[in-house]
């Protein structure tokens, strides 16, 4: 089973993947990044995150071979571009978790990191698209197509191909996220059982 814990930077998907992992380990629940399945380039840009989310399937596939599951967090996949890669299909329905956080607390978020060089109101409009995403495949779904790999299956953005949850994490604490983030990865786990 995939568990996606997802969203735009500056949501808390890095911080609650560290809490979590330890707290699903003995549920059989593997927790990860890209840097944990890839190498990172330099400049990492659409293309290479869809060609990665290939290796995320493909490691969620492995694992549930052996009757185990993955909770992918800390880096913004989509849930079109898990749908979009070759192996895609073979997952089936798969959960996602949304984290989103206000703008004025995305930015505060993303400052407190330190300069953000002009990037601010990209990643704050990926965070309003991502709302829209989670909810529907096909939502714009040129922010998926352009300047994207030429793997991805863009066809297959349509529908709902996946169970979307939203978590508001704009005044929460980070134990708080980790709580609800828990909560709902073992809600997934026993539908997924039963």
């Amino acid at each position: 089973m995939l568990l996606l814990v997802t969203g735009a930077s500056g949501q808390g998907k890095s911080t609650v993947r560290r809490a979590v992992a330890p707290r699903l380990a003995d549920e059989g629940v593997e927790c990860v990044e890209f840097s944990d399945l890839v190498p990172i380039p330099q400049a990492p840009d659409t293309a290479w995150r869809q060609r990665s989310a290939e290796e995320v399937v493909r490691h969620a596939l492995t694992l549930e071979r052996s009757g185990r599951h993955l909770l992918f967090a800390g880096d913004p996949l989509a849930p079109g571009e898990v749908v979009g890669a070759p192996s895609g299909p073979a997952l089936g329905v798969f959960d996602v978790l949304l984290l989103d956080a206000d703008e004025s607390t995305q930015t505060a978020r993303l400052t407190s990191r330190g300069p953000v060089d002009g990037a601010l109101e990209h990643h704050v409009a990926f965070a309003t698209w991502f709302r829209g995403h989670v909810r529907d495949a096909a939502h714009r779904s040129e922010v998926l197509t352009a300047d994207g790999w030429d793997g991805l299956a863009a066809e297959r953005l349509v529908g709902q191909p996946w169970r979307a949850a939203v978590l508001d994490t704009t005044d929460r604490s980070p134990d708080a996220v980790a709580d609800a983030v828990e909560a709902w990865a073992l809600r997934c786990l026993r539908r997924g059982r039963g």
